[in-house]
């Protein structure tokens, strides 16, 4: 028997029908694919906000969708192994996420340090608001 998770990729579907018998909320972590010195991993903008995602959600009864790795890493193009991608790129990457985790019902995005748009959607349902986020 496998242990329990709060990752959604994790997760059988029978598991994850289970899961939302009883709680609605998917924690959507976000980052960047970037250098961070000598001594860091170009994952560190991905790793912080899943393991803060990963210690929330039994608290908040959440689960943990697959990490976006890919971020507004302009600022440092021309270092090695940086991988950017363009604001209404991300913008699209984050609703369409969203969307399509809409049955789930409250969606949430944890990130760390990345110089995202002040409109990046925090916190909404587009199926209570009627609309995408």
């Amino acid at each position: 028997m496998k242990p329990p998770t709060v990752f959604l990729g994790e997760m059988t579907n029978p598991e994850l029908e289970a899961f939302l018998a009883a709680h609605d909320t998917v924690i959507v972590p976000t980052g960047s694919t970037e250098q961070h010195g000598p001594h860091g991993p170009l994952l560190t903008d991905v790793l912080v906000p899943n393991e803060v995602a990963r210690r929330v959600a039994p608290r908040i009864g959440a689960v943990v969708a697959p990490t976006i790795n890919y971020g507004l890493s302009y600022p440092h193009v021309g270092f090695t192994g940086v991988v950017h991608i363009r604001i209404p790129t991300f913008m699209a990457l984050v609703e369409d996420v969203a969307v399509s985790l809409a049955a789930i019902t409250a969606i949430t995005t944890i990130r760390w340090r990345s110089p995202m748009p002040a409109r990046t959607p925090r916190r909404g349902c587009p199926r209570r608001s009627g609309r995408s986020p």
